[in-house]
This record gives structure tokens, C-alpha cells and sequence, in this order.
């Protein structure tokens, strides 16, 4: 099993990184047993990250869940699975 995260910021500066995230994401999949995703919620990254994950998550059985990290109300964090 392999945990893949993907943490960045709100803004998407690269016209292409819809794709190379698609590949990238492929890659992990096909490389290993078992995938598990660590997202940060924030923005337009975040969002991308995740329609691509869910994407893939429907050809691939092998990705075992994908959970998205939060703060807490006293600035901790914490994550919760969404798959």
C-alpha cells in the first residue's frame, strides 16, 4: 500500500496540469496493490485533485480510500474519509 497526498494552493497557474495530474495519479495507481489519497481542502487545486481521484477511483479498484485533511476548532488537524 502507498499513501499519496497532494497539498497546494488555491490558485491553478498551469494550463496543463489537469493532465499531468490525470498521469500522475495514473502512475501511483498502476504502480502499486493499494492507493490511498491525503487531500488539503482549499480552492481550485483541491478541487481539481479531487474530480481526478474520483475519476481514476472508478477505473482502479485498487485505490483504498481517499480522505481529506481538516483543522479542528483548536487548530489541529484531522482528516476524514470520503471514499
Amino acid at each position: 500500500m502507498v499513501i499519496c497526498c497532494f497539498f497546494g494552493h488555491d490558485g491553478i497557474y498551469d494550463i496543463d496540469l489537469a493532465d499531468k495530474l490525470k498521469m500522475a495519479v495514473n502512475q501511483v495507481v498502476e504502480e502499486n496493490d493499494t492507493v490511498e489519497f491525503f487531500l488539503y481542502p482549499n480552492g481550485d487545486f483541491f478541487r481539481l485533485c479531487l474530480l481526478t481521484v474520483l475519476k481514476v477511483k472508478y477505473t482502479y479498484e485498487k485505490i483504498l480510500s481517499l480522505r481529506v485533511s481538516t483543522r479542528t476548532g483548536n487548530g489541529r488537524e484531522k482528516s476524514r474519509g470520503i471514499l
